[in-house]
């Protein structure tokens, strides 16, 4: 039997939108605890999950019996696989094994998805462009390619002033994705300017507290329940999400 652990309680939606603007036909508070599962595919921040029904009352999730909702990747046990380049514990890139090896725009030599952004960094190009086995976003050109760079430094600068493992949620998303995830239409994802992330052991609240007065004019900043946003698009901006 497949499971699917939901580590604590949260919405099941029938988009990505945030619960907040959805009607209750289209939400559903779930509580925390493991569910039979019939299968289960990735939608960049979220899981689009068959609950089965015939190993529960489908209805104790939703009266209308409906099993197929979004369910947010950070409210799942990591555990599940979902999220291969998530390394648990934070550790270095493993210099050993270097991935899968790609091409870059604007560049002529040849990368790989283990191999770090910056040199010496714990960023790596698997986890800016969420590569799965061999598929990954290519990045869109070069300019692309330097916002990655330009938030690697500034993300490897983040580590270091927290002095904490990070976990990468959202790096770069090519404009289909971010169409399919209802991302802002002038997203700095697009250009590999903002990231979305955890941070081990710290409320994404308490995050953005810390980083705040830190981060001033550098960029965007933002904070919601499950994860901080950051991006390099030097200037002041801050805004919270709805859920």
């Amino acid at each position: 039997m497949h499971t699917l652990t939901i580590t604590a309680p949260t919405w099941v939606k029938t988009s990505t939108k945030a619960a907040s603007v959805l009607p209750d036909s289209d939400k559903a508070f779930i509580k925390a605890g493991t569910y039979p599962i019939q299968s289960y595919s990735e939608l960049d921040d979220y899981l689009l999950v068959t609950f089965d029904p015939t190993k529960f009352n489908i209805k104790d999730i939703h009266p209308t019996g409906r099993n197929t909702w979004h369910v947010y990747k950070p409210h799942v046990e990591d555990a599940a696989g979902y999220s291969p380049n998530n390394k648990p514990k934070d550790e270095p890139p493993d210099v050993k094994n270097p991935g899968v090896a790609f091409k870059l725009p604007g560049q002529s030599s040849t990368f790989y998805s283990n191999q770090p952004i910056i040199q010496n960094g714990n960023f790596t190009w698997g986890e800016a462009l969420h590569f799965s086995g061999k598929a990954y976003r290519p990045p869109a050109n070069a300019r692309v390619v330097d916002g990655i760079i330009s938030s690697a430094k500034a993300m490897q600068d983040i580590r270091e002033f927290l002095d904490r493992p990070i976990y990468i949620n959202s790096w770069y998303r090519d404009p289909a994705t971010n169409r399919r995830v209802n991302g802002a239409t002038q997203s700095t994802h697009m250009t590999g300017l903002g990231v979305d992330f955890r941070v081990e052991g710290m409320l994404p609240a308490d995050v953005y507290a810390k980083l705040d007065p830190w981060w001033g004019n550098r960029g965007g900043l933002a904070s919601s329940s499950v994860f901080t946003h950051a991006d390099v698009r030097g200037y002041y901006a801050r805004w919270r999400y709805g859920f």
